[in-house]
């Protein structure tokens, strides 16, 4: 079985399976062991860098902060009167987000693109946060909550991925 990538190739659904299992092996070991290297994932992360920079190239320039920051914080709500960073018109309903020492209001309509995007670039760190906090409360060595890590979020990880990617690829097919 394979899904079509919509900025390019066809990306095969057990490539992605197999490197979310890669992927969860290395934040159980970098729980563990810091410093631990991630290899073994290269579609998921040409897959990250393609729709990462198709993304960027549609977006205004404060986009470019926000692909380098490292956390966003988020505000349901915006001023009167404000303007969206996207395109610049007058915002009824939106959310603020804070990144980089920058603070831009968006529609809500474009929040979920930011969100997605904000999770894919940073896929592996945002999985590594959710598995390290869950590994630290094991107390089986290393190999066994690696098996078990792959068995509890490995289903969760993959549905992770498919909704970040089909937000992004869907924003680039309007």
């Amino acid at each position: 079985m394979s899904e079509v990538g919509k900025v390019g190739k066809v990306v095969e659904v057990g490539e992605v399976r197999d490197e979310v299992d890669v992927l969860l092996e290395w934040c159980v070991r970098q729980t563990y062991v810091d410093g631990a290297s991630l290899r073994g994932i290269p579609t998921i992360t040409h897959t990250r860098a393609r729709l990462c920079a198709a993304i960027t190239a549609v977006m205004p320039p404060i986009f470019g902060e926000f692909h380098n920051s490292l956390a966003v914080e988020q505000i349901s709500s915006v001023p009167e009167g404000a303007l969206c960073v996207v395109d610049n018109t007058v915002i009824q309903n939106g959310v603020q987000l804070k990144f980089g020492g920058r603070h831009i209001c968006l529609h809500n309509m474009y929040q979920p693109l930011w969100y997605h995007y904000f999770r894919l670039r940073h896929f592996p760190q945002v999985v590594l946060r959710m598995v390290s906090a869950w590994a630290r409360t094991r107390t089986q060595e290393m190999k066994v909550v690696q098996r078990d890590a792959v068995a509890q979020w490995s289903g969760t990880v993959y549905r992770m991925w498919q909704q970040s990617v089909e937000s992004l690829t869907t924003f680039l097919e309007k």
